[in-house]
C-alpha cells in the first residue's frame, strides 16, 4: 500500500472519518500511530520497531514531503490568511466606506432633511406670520370697513334723521300752525259771535230805551194811526222780555192786501154787465188761498223750532199806506225793538211787484223784491187749466155716456180757452200766428191760481227776510253758532204748490232771487264757508222738481265757488268732480254728503270721497318724495277706511323714510291680503338688504320672481356677486 498519493485534503477527509488526526506528532511514525489506532498496544509495542526500520527512508521523504506540504499549506494557509486578511480588510475598508458613504448619506440626509424642515419650518413660520399679518390685516381692514359703513350709516341716518326730524317739525308746525290758525279762527270766530251777541244786545236795550221814550213822539202817534190795528204794546212786552233772557225775539210778518186797478177787471172779464160781481168774486178767491197759504208756511218755519217763529199780522196793513210811508212808518212804530217785515203785492201795469219792508235792530230796508208779467202768467194758467180740461174732456168722450156737446158744455171757460187755444195751434201750424193779445184766453176764473203764485212769490220774501234777520242777530245758544236758514227745508213744498197750479215760468226766477240773497248775506257776515254747503242744501231739497235742472244749476255753482273758496285752481264741474277731492277733508262730512246727495239724484256716475281724496294726496305725496307727508294722508286714510292697498302705499312711505320697522308691518298687512305679493316680497327684500339680512333678502327676492317680479332676479344676482366680492375682499365697498 503506497501512501505517495496522500495530501492534506484526503488527509483532512480521512481524518475526519475516523475521528482522528493523521498528522503524525512530531518524532513518531504515522502508521505506528494509526496501527495504535487500531490495534491493541501489545501488538503495536512489537511491530513498531519493523516498521520503522523499514519505513525510514519513506518516512524522511514524507517528513519532507510533509514540510514542503506543510510549507505548501502554510503558504497556503498565509496565502489564505493574507487573502483572507485582504479580503476582510477590502471587506472592512468597503464597509468602512459603505458606513462612511451611509454615513455621509444620513448626514447628507439628515442635513438636507434639517435644512427641509428648517425650510419647512421657515415657509410654515413665514406663512403663519403672513396669514396672521393678512388675518391682522384683513380684520383691521374689516374693522375700517365696519368703521367706515357704521361711520357712513350713521351719518347718513343722522342726515335722514335730520330730514325726518326737519320734515316732522315742518309738518308739527303746520299742524300747530293750522290747529293754531283753527283755533285761533274758531276763537276769532266765537268772538266774533259773542261780540255780535252782545252788540246785538247792547243795541236792543238801546232800542228799549229810544222805544219807551219814542211813543210819545209826534212820529209814533202818525204811525199808529196809519197802522191802528197793530197790537204793539203786546208785541213790544214779548220782544223785550225776550231780549231781556237773551233769547231772539220773534219776527213780526205783516202782508198788505193785494193792490190792482180796476181796469183790470175789464181786462180779465171784459164789458159785461156784472163784471164788476166777478173781480170781486176773483179777488176774495185770490187773498183767501193767499191767506191759506201764508198761514200755513209761516206757522211751518217755526215748527219744531223753539229758537226763532214769525208770527203772521193779517188785515193791519192800512190802504193808505204807501211803499215808502209803510217803511217809515213801520219803522217808526217798532224803533228796533219789534222786528217787523212787511210785505206789498200789487199790479203795477202789466207786471205783478213783490216789495218787502224790513224793520230791524242794526238795519231797515224796502226793496222790489220780484217784478212777473202778471198777465203773461194768468194766460199761462189759463192754457194749463185748459190743458187739463182736454185730458177730462178725452176720458168723459172715451166713456160714452154723454154726448160731445153735453161734455164741452161742460168745460164752461176752460172749454172756449181750449177751443182758442186749438185754434193758436192751427195758426202756429199754418205760420201765420199772431201776437199774444190776439188770443184772448178767459182769465177770470184763476183767483185761486193767481192767488197762489202771489202767495208763494210773497212767502219767498218773508221767510227769506226772515232768514237773514236771525242769521245776522240770533244765535243757536246751545251749539254757540249762528241759526241756519230755516227756508230751504220750505222750497220743494212751496214750489210743489206752484207746480200743481201750472206756474213753472218762474221757477229759477225765485231761485236766483233767492240765491243772491243769501250769499250777499253770508258775504256781509264773513262766512262764505257757509255758501256752498248752504246752495248745496238747496239744490238737494229741489231734487226732482222740473228735471233736476235746478238741482244741476245749484250743484255746479256751489262746486265752483267751493273750488274759488279752496283756491284749488282746477276747474271743476259736474262732468269733472274728482279734482275737488285734493281739497276736500275729513271735516267736510256733511258737505262731502250733500255733494253726493246731489250727484245721486242728477245720476251721475262720480262720487267724491273722503278717504280717496286722502288717498291720492299721499301718492301724490309719495310720487314728489314728501314721504312723511305720504305717511300722514296715508294713515288718515286707514283711519277712514282701511285697503291693502293704502297699506302699500304707506309701507313704501315708510320705506322713504328708512322706517325698516313700520315699512316691514305694513307690508306684512299686504302679503295676508295676497295682494300684489310679487312687489311685496321684492320690497321686503330691499329692506332686509338694507337691514344687512343677507340669506333673507336672497329668499325674499327668490319668492318675488316666484310671483313674477321681472327685476327680483337681477337684484338677487347683484346681492350674490357683491357678497361673494365680500367675503373674498372683505374690504371692498359695496
Amino acid at each position: 500500500m503506497s501512501f505517495s498519493g496522500f495530501n492534506s485534503e484526503s488527509s483532512d477527509s480521512f481524518g475526519s472519518d475516523w475521528g482522528g488526526s493523521l498528522v503524525p506528532s512530531p518524532g513518531g511514525n504515522p502508521l505506528v500511530g494509526m496501527l495504535r489506532n487500531l490495534l491493541p498496544a501489545a501488538m503495536v509495542g512489537v511491530g513498531g520497531a519493523v516498521v520503522n526500520a523499514v519505513t525510514a527512508p519513506f518516512q524522511q521523504r514524507r517528513q519532507q514531503q510533509k514540510r514542503e506540504d506543510f510549507e505548501k499549506i502554510m503558504l497556503l494557509a498565509k496565502y489564505k490568511a493574507d487573502e483572507s486578511l485582504q479580503t476582510r480588510q477590502f471587506g472592512h475598508d468597503l464597509e468602512v466606506q459603505g458606513n462612511q458613504h451611509r454615513h455621509d448619506l444620513t448626514m447628507q440626509g439628515n442635513q438636507f432633511g434639517h435644512d427641509l424642515t428648517m425650510q419647512g419650518n421657515q415657509f410654515a413660520h413665514d406663512r403663519a406670520m403672513f396669514q396672521q399679518n393678512a388675518t391682522l390685516q384683513v380684520g383691521l381692514q374689516e374693522n375700517q370697513f365696519a368703521h367706515d359703513r357704521a361711520m357712513f350709516q350713521e351719518n347718513k341716518a343722522l342726515q335722514l334723521g335730520l330730514q325726518y326730524l326737519e320734515h316732522g317739525q315742518q309738518n308739527a308746525l303746520q299742524q300747530r300752525q293750522f290747529a293754531h290758525d283753527g283755533a285761533m279762527f274758531q276763537q276769532q270766530r266765537e268772538l266774533q259771535l259773542g261780540l255780535h251777541y252782545l252788540s246785538t244786545q247792547a243795541a236792543k236795550e238801546a232800542a228799549i230805551e229810544q222805544y219807551k221814550l219814542a211813543q210819545d213822539s209826534h212820529e209814533y202817534k202818525m204811525a199808529r194811526q196809519l197802522f191802528p190795528n197793530l197790537s204793539l204794546k203786546g208785541m213790544g212786552d214779548k220782544c223785550t222780555e225776550a231780549i231781556d233772557y237773551g233769547r231772539a225775539t220773534p219776527l213780526y210778518v205783516i202782508p198788505s192786501s193785494f193792490k190792482i186797478a180796476d181796469y183790470y177787471g175789464l181786462e180779465l172779464f171784459g164789458d159785461v154787465p156784472d163784471w164788476p160781481q166777478k173781480f170781486t168774486k176773483f179777488l176774495d178767491q185770490l187773498n183767501n188761498q193767499r191767506l191759506q197759504l201764508l198761514r200755513q208756511f209761516l206757522g211751518a218755519y217755526g215748527a219744531g223750532d223753539g229758537q226763532r217763529s214769525a208770527l203772521l199780522l193779517w188785515g193791519v196793513w192800512s190802504d193808505h199806506c204807501a211803499d215808502e210811508a209803510a217803511h217809515l212808518n213801520l219803522h217808526a212804530l217798532g224803533r228796533g225793538v219789534v222786528p217787523m217785515v212787511a210785505s206789498e203785492v200789487k199790479v203795477s201795469g202789466d207786471q205783478l211787484v213783490v216789495l218787502l219792508s224790513y224793520v230791524g235792530i242794526q238795519e231797515s230796508f224796502c226793496q222790489q223784491l220780484l217784478a212777473l208779467p202778471f198777465g203773461e202768467l194768468l194766460r199761462g194758467l189759463a192754457i194749463n187749466e185748459a190743458l187739463r180740461w182736454e185730458e177730462k174732456r178725452q176720458q168723459l168722450l172715451a166713456k160714452q155716456t154723454r154726448s160731445e156737446a153735453e161734455i164741452n158744455a161742460r168745460g164752461g171757460i176752460n172749454e172756449q180757452n181750449r177751443q182758442l187755444w186749438l185754434e193758436e195751434q192751427e195758426d202756429l201750424a199754418a205760420d201765420r200766428h199772431l201776437s199774444s193779445e190776439d188770443y184772448p184766453y178767459q182769465r177770470g176764473h184763476l183767483g185761486g191760481q193767481a192767488g197762489t203764485l202771489i202767495a208763494v212769490c210773497e212767502l219767498v220774501g218773508q221767510l227769506l227776510a226772515v232768514d237773514l234777520h236771525y242769521l245776522a242777530s240770533a244765535m243757536d245758544v246751545q251749539r254757540g253758532t249762528l241759526l241756519t236758514p230755516a227756508l230751504p227745508r220750505l222750497l220743494p213744498q212751496l214750489f210743489q204748490t206752484l207746480i200743481a197750479s201750472g206756474l213753472t215760468a218762474i221757477l229759477r226766477q225765485l231761485v236766483s232771487t233767492i240765491v243772491q240773497a243769501y250769499v250777499q248775506a253770508l258775504q256781509k257776515l264773513q262766512l262764505q264757508a257757509l255758501i256752498p254747503d248752504l246752495v248745496l242744501e238747496i239744490a238737494q231739497e229741489l231734487a226732482g222738481i222740473e228735471n233736476n235742472e235746478l238741482t244741476s244749476l245749484l250743484t255746479e255753482f256751489s262746486l265752483k265757488t267751493l273750488a274759488g273758496l279752496r283756491n284749488l285752481g282746477v276747474e271743476v264741474s259736474l262732468e269733472g268732480v274728482r279734482p275737488l277731492e285734493a281739497a276736500i277733508f275729513k271735516e267736510d262730512r256733511d258737505l262731502v254728503h250733500r255733494i253726493n246727495g246731489c250727484l245721486v239724484a242728477l245720476n251721475h256716475s262720480e262720487r267724491i270721497e273722503i278717504d280717496r281724496a286722502y288717498f291720492d294726496r299721499g301718492v301724490a305725496c309719495l310720487q314728489r318724495g314728501d314721504f312723511a307727508q305720504a305717511v300722514q294722508e296715508l294713515s288718515t286714510k286707514l283711519e277712514l277706511n282701511a285697503t291693502v292697498e293704502a297699506y302699500w302705499q304707506r309701507a313704501r312711505a315708510y320705506f322713504g323714510l328708512q322706517d325698516w320697522d313700520n315699512a316691514l308691518v305694513d307690508l306684512n298687512q299686504v302679503a295676508v291680503l295676497q295682494h300684489r305679493l310679487a312687489e311685496v316680497f321684492e320690497l321686503r327684500g330691499d329692506i332686509l338688504r338694507q337691514q344687512g339680512e343677507i340669506q333673507l333678502a336672497i329668499t325674499a327676492y327668490n319668492q318675488a320672481q316666484e310671483k313674477g317680479s321681472p327685476t327680483a332676479q337681477r337684484k338677487r344676482e347683484d346681492l350674490q356677486r357683491w357678497w361673494q366680492d365680500h367675503e373674498r375682499h372683505p374690504c371692498g365697498q359695496q
